[in-house]
Order: structure tokens, then sequence, then C-alpha cells
């Protein structure tokens, strides 16, 4: 089905008026074509994003987003789609159209079913991820996966697959102030805990999306040396810095799966007297934020031991390590290599759920922001080469309909074929 049509159900929404209904969630014609859908819209300002199941509310990165479904439970079809920015960093967009039947016997029709009772276990073998909740929609598919305009699903020689679901809980399980998932007993929620010790009812309506895939399967090794010293240095052909008052150089690194580490090891030398050499190596988020940094003080009297970080990466693109200090007959290096996750994890959900017209309208202004984010530049985000541009136009057709919707409605419009196709998917028959 694609991205074209999510573009042309949101302009056609747009097209009839809205009138928020509340918080209500019934099936409505919201299309006027005799047909009734299930929309939902999870409330920017609510989202959240973990690396992992994140049960006890920590591996927690800062999210921004809004995630929407629309949905036919009893034809089977519909489609989900998140924008959001990670972190003050990143656009990720997720959609998914294309859904499957999870391993295990659950109430759906092509991977879409409506008010039955989940724990996650449908997707899993037969093994709970998650507390039992009643899911008034949960649906189950592949997802395409974006960051910053580039195709994270296909990377490289090595596609990620990610299994995709989302449903839509009746009663919420998570603290809106720890973000964990609480017991009545006290004890740390897992999935071993039984369900009836789980806090239910915690807040009202929650949307939740989970994102898994293989992850990559190769570490990257790191060696790093300081420049090479000029023929001028008298010192040429070794790495030596014979005198840098204010020595400055960067190494860099990209991360193209937030959830492994990076053991790195400093080392440096000097044949200097003691206090004439002092460096300081820092390492930098791809949104430019300090996460660590250590010093070495070497000496011809006094080497410094080696000095090692454990970093967990948790952000995508690319990281700094700044090296600054002065320099006197000095060398250093950093060693280590950058350790990708087993699999790769995603979990993102949503305090607040809105239904029907409201969802709509919602949805449409919280992309317009989120994506004004992307063409303002503010967002530093993957140094790779600029991905082609249809990435970045379908992303805007597809999602900041409310200020250039109306721009696209004469071409969205005029695509009889696709119109036709997505009428015959979503419209029809009762």
């Amino acid at each position: 089905m694609g991205k074209r049509f999510l573009g042309l159900v949101v302009v056609a929404t747009l097209a009839t008026g809205l009138v928020p209904t509340g918080a209500s969630q019934e099936d409505i014609d919201i299309y006027n074509w005799g047909v009734k859908y299930f929309v939902a819209t999870g409330s920017p300002g609510t989202a959240h994003f973990g690396l992992g199941p994140v049960y006890n509310g920590t591996r927690l990165i800062d999210f921004d987003a809004c995630g929407n479904i629309l949905a036919r439970p009893s034809k089977g079809a519909g489609v989900v789609e998140v924008v959001g920015l990670i972190d003050q960093t990143n656009i990720i967009q997720v959609y998914f159209d294309e859904f499957r039947d999870p391993s295990n016997t659950v109430k759906t029709l092509n991977g879409i079913g409506a008010n039955f009772t989940i724990d996650g276990s449908e997707d899993h073998e037969g093994k709970a991820t998650h507390p039992k909740t009643f899911a008034r929609v949960a649906a189950y598919g592949f997802a395409h996966i974006e960051v910053d305009g580039y195709n994270f699903t296909e990377d490289g020689k090595e596609p990620k697959q990610f299994w995709a679901s989302l449903y839509v809980a009746k009663e919420g399980f998570r603290d809106n102030e720890t973000k964990a998932i609480l017991t009545k007993s006290g004890v740390p929620y897992t999935p071993a805990v039984a369900p009836t010790d789980v806090v239910q009812g915690i807040d009202d309506w929650e949307m939740h999306v989970s994102l898994e895939a293989p992850g990559p399967k190769r570490s990257t090794n790191i060696n790093w040396r300081n420049p090479a010293s000029p023929p001028e240095s008298g010192a040429a052909g070794t790495n030596i810095i014979v005198f840098q008052e204010e020595h400055v150089n960067e190494f860099r690194f990209q991360n193209l799966a937030p959830g492994g580490v990076a053991e790195l090891t400093f080392r440096s030398a000097s044949k200097a007297p003691e206090g004439q050499t002092s460096l300081k190596f820092t390492v930098l988020t791809p949104g430019e934020q300090e996460i660590a940094n250590l010093t070495l003080s070497p000496s011809a009297t006094s080497t410094p031991p080696a000095k090692r970080l454990n970093l967990e990466l948790r952000q995508f693109g690319e990281f700094v390590v700044r090296v600054e200090g002065r320099a006197v007959l000095a060398d250093y290096q950093i060693t280590g290599r950058i350790v990708p996750p087993k699999r790769l994890d995603f979990t993102m959900w949503w305090e607040n759920v809105t239904f029907e017209r409201k969802a709509v309208e919602e949805v449409s202004g919280c992309k317009e922001r989120i994506l004004n984010s992307l063409t303002s530049g503010v967002v530093s985000g993957i140094d790779r080469e600029d991905p082609p541009q249809m990435n970045v136009k379908v992303l805007v057709v597809a999602s900041a309909v409310s200020v250039v919707g109306v721009l696209f409605l004469v071409k969205l419009v005029s695509d009889a074929v696709i119109a036709g196709q997505f009428k015959s998917v979503f419209g029809g028959k009762k």
C-alpha cells in the first residue's frame, strides 16, 4: 500500500472538517464512506522511548513523538505510523501496513485484532513480554524505519527485518512518575511475576509500540593515534608532538545500533619534564552532549597507566572523541572496539491516547512540529552521504499534512489508481 496512502487519508480527513469528540473509543465513519474505522493517536508530550523492555523505567532516551493507528480489524487492514525526535537529535519514522499472524494463536485477522487480552506471548513463542492487558486494538507487522531520512531497515549488507507490534491498552500499567511497571508486592516486575501482582489501571489508556530485529553481526575495531609530525617539527616520520600549547584533535565513529557499547582504552607518553603535558579526552554524543572524560598527564619520569571506558551508546549517529590540552614531546593512542547489541529492541509508549476525529487532528499538528525540526536544520543526525531525496519527500508527503497537505491534495486525489486501491482495502462493504 505504501506511504502515499497515509497522506491521502489525512488530507481527506482534514477536508471533511474535524470536531473534537473527547476520549471515546468507538469505530467511526471519519471519511463519510459509510465505513467505520478505529483511529487512535498517542498524545504529544506523553511519549517514551527505551532500549529493551525497560520494565523498571531505566535505559530511557528523551523522546518527543506522535504515534497513530488507523485500522479496520474486521477486514484485517490498517496502517501504523510513528514520527518522533529522539534525544533532541534524530528524527525517526516507523511505518507499517504489512501485517503478519503472530506465532501463537490469538484472535487476529491477518495480524490485526480487537477487544482481546494479550501479554506479548503471542509474538514470542508463548513467553510473556509484558503484563496481561485488555487491548482495544493490537496489530503485528513488519516495520519500515527511517532515521534522519536514512533507510535504517536496509542498512548496507545487513538488512534488518523489524518485527513490530502496536496495542492500545484500556488499563495502563506504566507509572507516570517512575515509568516503571509496578507490582502490588513491591518487587521489580519481570514477566515471571504473576500477572495478578501487577498494578493495573494505574492510568487510563496507553499506546505501546515494540520493534525488534537482530543486531549487526560484527564489532568495529578502533586504533587512533595523534597525527604524524610535520617535517618542520624536527620529528618527521614519528608521532611525537614536539610542542603545542593548545593541541586539539577529534576522532569520530558511527553508531547504527543503539544499545551497544564502546570499549575504549587511552594511553599517552611524554619525554618532557613533569607538568609539561596534560591532555583531556572527552566523548560527545551525536547531540554534542558530554558522556565521559578523562585526563592523562605523562612525563619523562612518569607514564600513567592506560585508562579504560565502557560506554553504552544510546543514540543513532556520529560520536566524537575530542583531545585537547598542552603537549610537549608527547604522543597518545586510543584503541578499542564498538560492540553492537545482539538484538535491536526498542520500546515506545504513550501515557495518553486520543480517539476518533480528535486523534486525526492531534497527529497532524504533532507531525508538523516534529518535521519542522528536520527541515529547520537544528537537528544533528547521522553523518552519512546524503540519502536519496525521495526519502525526505515521501516523509513530508506522508506526515506534514497540515502544512503542505493542500499543496499535495490535487496530486494525490488525481492519482485515481492509488485512491481506488485505498478505498478497496479500507472502504467497500461493511
